[in-house]
């Protein structure tokens, strides 16, 4: 018994789940009092030898949470080194036994750009379910109810699974509304039916996953994926004969189970019967091969199934079928229109390459979110050849008036376009140009929020900055163009500089529930009054405060971190940091102009980092030689924030009056550069706009 627990505890010492062990210290570890909530969601009995683990959602079939799965993690750990149990049990609440994971939850938290977040669920989940899978003590999961997607990864693992005749079990994925691709530990399940049971299911995990179909309780008996049955009534009589056992041998549990169980078969309509045909239309290579073979033997037998099959095949979305996971989890879980928009729509458009992505390496440093700006765009034009070239070549090829032979009609069908728009410039001509350059922008966003997991932020014209009406009627502009190629809301941000009047029209479009990220901030006094306002992010250039301070003077908050010692950008960034924590707004804070590995040290803690690739590169060499200087300690948290201490002049309400007296030298000559280059880079792309469109004899 020694070897075999030093056997599976040094599997699960592995490097890579070892390296999340280590991310994982970087985050506030959670208190006592914290842990509270934890306990509602997952229940413990106990008597004799035996621990059950209740999930406790009822409301949501016992979806899986982050919650959950830590605390599960928990209990587990602590039971399997304990010697006075013998084995643990697993249950639901409810209607349900689990149904998967909380996918509406993961679906929010990514329209949110909380990517870690989404990462942190998955990362406990798995950890959880590798535990189960390489567990000492035998494990008995009851099945009375829903038992979908994640809820076979928390049972099939373990030794024993009972069904009932409220059993409903199946992937969850590939559902008519809701698609993706197999996860915790539903690939390792079917694989076991396909490999492990019996030679006739060769293909039977393949239509269970492709298919979403449902299995009752003696149909999970009947193909494995259940070790015993008992009618639902009777499970309180197995409740009470295990509770009664004091014993870590599987034989004695094995044999309670059958003793109370009942001996049942598959009736005439079990999909058991059918694995013959499903061998012959699912054994294929592709996708497009099943459904030619399913509309064969549709066409053949005329058989229900078999058409149902095709039905859910043809709706799910193509590239889950292939692959993943996004659209349909709104359109049946969160809107519940039941109207998912595919992309690509069908099978055909989906390219070996797209499906080979997901199954190639996890990239180094993956994008997490991006900028849509002017200078993008100049980059962009200026190749010959990227991603999103065709992005700006759709703008100025508008469909409508790019082929239009006149030149009048073209330039008369793009008026009509910008007619109901407002823009800063008076001329035709310009405004022409100013639209095409909008709409170029809002063409690139909706590409790059089809790469990145979190918000696309999206330029507003800095020469706008001091006009708050100006600004507030462009981000409403730019946000129905978004709308017009079905880009939601919650996938943005618009960048605005924090000027008084940017922070103004912050206030008012976040009032609207439109997502602001206010840039240019190089002072508390801009920090302070962006997060009065309601700004979902405030932007702070570490690297450009600290050069400034090496060669200029007479800035009074810069003098004063230098004076303590301190770098002035990374002091600002702190203060803010402290700012918004203590005082209880919602801004996120965003460090940028990183210069090297110690500023991301530094700022351990704070909500977003931009630093270039070389340096999130040198990070690789502190991962292997940590020392003392660069270490993985967080800096930054809510609850360091509390002891910060400000002066009454930083916590007033901040105005217009107030704001221009806090704003020193430093900042006011920081901000007015970086107005002056983003000014430069809009002229330059409308300058090359123009000189594309329209044409010489207009």
């Amino acid at each position: 018994m020694r070897s075999l627990k030093s056997l599976a505890l040094a599997r699960r010492s592995l490097p890579a789940l070892r390296f999340v062990s280590n991310r994982r210290t970087l985050s506030t570890q959670p208190s006592a009092a914290q842990d509270d909530p934890l306990h509602n969601e997952v229940l413990v009995e106990g008597k004799a030898s035996a621990r059950a683990a209740i999930l406790n959602r009822p409301s949501a079939l016992n979806a899986l949470t982050t919650n959950m799965a830590l605390r599960l993690k928990k209990l587990y750990e602590s039971w399997e080194d304990n010697p006075d149990i013998g084995f643990v049990i697993m249950k639901g609440s409810g209607r349900a036994f689990c149904a998967g994971g909380d996918v509406v939850a993961l679906y929010r938290l990514l329209n949110e750009g909380k990517m870690e977040d989404c990462k942190d669920f998955f990362r406990n989940l798995y950890m959880f379910i590798y535990i189960l899978g390489t567990y000492l003590k035998p494990h008995v999961a009851i099945l009375d109810g829903v038992t979908m997607g994640g809820g076979a990864g928390v049972s099939v693992p373990g030794a024993f699974r009972i069904a009932t005749d409220k059993t409903v079990g199946t992937s969850g994925h590939a559902s008519q509304y809701v698609s993706g691709c197999l996860d915790m530990g539903q690939y390792e399940a079917y694989t076991y039916l396909n490999m492990s049971f019996m030679p006739v299911l060769t293909w039977f995990g393949e239509y269970l996953a492709l298919t979403g179909e449902g299995l009752n309780g003696i149909d999970m008996l009947a193909v494995g994926l259940a070790t015993h049955y008992s009618m639902s009534d009777r499970l309180n009589w197995i409740d009470e004969r295990l509770a009664k056992l004091v014993t870590d041998d599987p034989s004695v549990i094995d044999s309670s189970l059958a003793q109370y169980g009942d001996i049942v078969y598959p009736d005439k309509k079990s999909i058991f019967h059918r694995l013959e045909v499903i061998d012959k239309c699912f054994g294929r290579d592709t996708v497009e091969e099943i459904v030619d073979a399913l509309e064969s033997e549709a066409a053949r037998s005329n058989q229900d199934w078999c058409t149902s099959a095709l039905k859910k095949l043809k709706e799910a979305s193509p590239l889950s079928l292939k692959v993943t996971l996004r659209s349909g989890v709104r359109a049946r879980l969160v809107d519940k229109d039941l109207a998912p928009k595919w992309d690509p729509p069908t099978l055909e458009q989906v390219p070996d390459d797209m499906v080979d992505y997901y199954f190639s390496p996890l990239g180094e440093f993956p994008p997490t979110a991006a900028t849509v700006s002017s200078s993008l765009l100049l980059g962009i034009s200026g190749l010959p050849d990227t991603k999103f070239r065709s992005a700006i070549e759709t703008a100025l090829a508008d469909g409508e008036c790019y082929e239009q032979q006149n030149p009048n009609d073209r330039l008369s069908c793009f008026y009509d376009k910008v007619s109901g728009l407002q823009f800063w410039v008076s001329d035709d001509l310009e405004k022409t140009s100013n639209f095409i350059g909008l709409q170029a922008m809002v063409n690139v966003g909706a590409d790059l929020v089809k790469l990145v997991p979190g918000r696309v932020s999206t330029e507003v014209d800095a020469r706008l900055a001091y006009d708050t009406h100006g600004i507030v009627r462009k981000v409403r502009d730019l946000l129905n163009l978004y709308y017009e190629i079905e880009v939601p809301s919650e996938r943005l941000l618009f960048k605005i500089p924090s000027t008084w009047q940017g922070i103004e029209a912050s206030r008012v479009l976040e009032s609207e529930g439109i997502q602001t990220h206010l840039t240019f901030v190089y002072s508390f006094a801009q920090a302070a009054a962006a997060a009065q306002a309601g700004a979902s992010v405030i932007q702070i250039f570490v690297g450009r405060i600290r050069d400034w301070s090496r060669n200029h003077s007479g800035d009074p908050e810069i003098e004063a971190a230098c004076k303590k010692g301190e770098d002035p950008g990374l002091a600002l960034v702190t203060k803010a940091y402290n700012y918004i924590h203590k005082y209880g707004h919602r801004s996120k804070l965003m460090a940028a102009a990183i210069r090297n590995k110690q500023d991301i040290f530094s700022l351990l803690g704070v909500d977003y980092i931009i630093a270039p690739l070389k340096i999130l590169q040198s990070l690789k060499e502190s991962l292997i030689y940590p020392d003392e200087k660069y270490s993985f300690v967080r800096r930054m948290s809510p609850s360091s924030a509390t002891a910060h201490s400000f002066s009454e002049e930083e916590l007033v309400n901040w105005d217009q009056e107030s704001f221009s007296a806090a704003m020193g030298p430093g900042a006011k000559e920081l901000l007015a550069s970086g107005l002056e280059g983003y000014v430069n880079q809009a002229q330059r792309l409308e300058e090359l706009l123009g000189k594309i469109w329209p044409p010489p004899n207009v």
